[in-house]
């Protein structure tokens, strides 16, 4: 997979896609909590995202992907449907740095609830 299309997976929740190309040592950064470290620790943080949200419907209001060489910023907002009907906005700017081999190094995630 290219680039712009394994950020584009990760930012989608489409974790399972991208896991593969993770680098040895990749860093995933949030600015204000916790970051994670290894793929081992990003595929722990992806599967408990991945639960939650399987009784979430998603609803991409916006979705821009922006590519500059081995750097890759995706800026989105969706809309989080829980069974229950609560509803959360979440406005989100994943930053993705590839290696030479195209396998993601570092992903720095800011989010803000709308």
């Amino acid at each position: 997979m290219a680039n712009v299309e394994l950020a584009r997976a990760f930012s989608e929740h489409r974790f399972t896609d991208v896991l593969p190309h993770l680098h040895e040592s990749v860093v995933w950064a949030s600015p204000g909590g916790d970051d994670v470290t290894g793929p081992e620790g990003v595929e722990r943080v992806c599967g408990l995202t991945a639960d939650y949200l399987a009784g979430v419907e998603t609803e991409f209001v916006r979705f821009r992907v922006i590519e500059a060489g081995a750097i890759v910023v995706v800026e989105s907002e969706a809309t989080y449907t829980a069974a229950d009907g609560e509803v959360d906005r979440v406005a989100s700017c994943d930053l993705y740095e590839f290696d030479a081999d195209g396998r993601i190094a570092a992903i720095t995630s800011y989010n803000v609830e709308l």
